[in-house]
This record gives C-alpha cells, structure tokens and sequence, in this order.
C-alpha cells in the first residue's frame, strides 16, 4: 500500500468514524424523542381513561337526573290533590278549633253571666205559697 492510498485510507476512515459519531449522536437523540413519545402516549392513555370515567359518571349522573325528573313529575301531578286535602284539614282544624271555642264561650257565659242572674232571679221570685196558690185548683 503506497502512502496515498495509505492517507486516502485514513481520510475515508476519519469520515467514517465522524459519521459514526453523527450517527450515534443522533440515535440518542432518537431515543430521547421516542422517550418522550412513550411518555406522552403514557400521559394520553391516562387522559383517556380519564375521560372514559368522567363519561361513565355523567351518564350515571344523567340517569339520577332522569329518575329525580320522573319523581317530580309525579310529585307535580299529585300537588293539585295535596292542595285540595291541604285545604280540607286546614279548614277541618279551624272548624274545630271554632266550635272549641264557642264551646268555651258558652261555659264562661253560664258560670260567669248566667248563673248569678238566675241566683238573683231566684231570689226575687215569688214564694212557695204564693206559687202553690197558682197551681192548685
């Protein structure tokens, strides 16, 4: 081998050995590129199934609305019925408490009123023979 192959030899191994340097360079470069691509596919498939519950929950959510939605319909439906008995045991309950009122008014009125004027009345009425002599033929 004669001193030019000799040198173009070693200029071809010289680019040689940059390229593999560049080579390897930029494979660790690839690598830290698909590190971080297989952190994010990580991250998304988290995200996924993130968001796969937060649907499973809204549709649960959604089915409690439509059951609490159909309870109040119902609800809504009877109201005008409750109203009506409302009103019924409100009045019976005035009612009531009118005639225990009257009722009240009446014994104040006989013990209070009533009874000294009929022990005045009494008192004042005719006697027994002036009665007798009314009644007997």
């Amino acid at each position: 081998m004669t001193s030019i192959e000799a040198r173009l030899m070693a200029a071809a191994l010289g680019e040689l050995k940059s390229d593999v340097v560049d080579l390897r360079t930029s494979i660790r470069g690839m690598q830290t590129a698909v590190e971080a691509l297989i952190r994010m596919d990580e991250q998304q498939a988290n995200q996924r199934a993130a968001i796969g519950r937060a649907f499973d929950d809204l549709k649960v959510e959604r089915q409690r609305r439509e059951a609490l939605d159909e309870r109040v319909r119902l609800l809504e439906v009877d109201a005008p019925s409750q109203r009506e008995l409302r009103r019924w045991v409100i009045g019976g309950i005035l009612t009531g408490s009118a005639a225990l009122l009257a009722a009240l008014c009446m014994i104040v009125f006989k013990v209070v009123i009533s009874d000294p004027v009929d022990r005045n009345f009494r008192s004042t009425a005719p006697s027994p023979a002036i009665q007798q002599s009314f009644t007997s033929p």
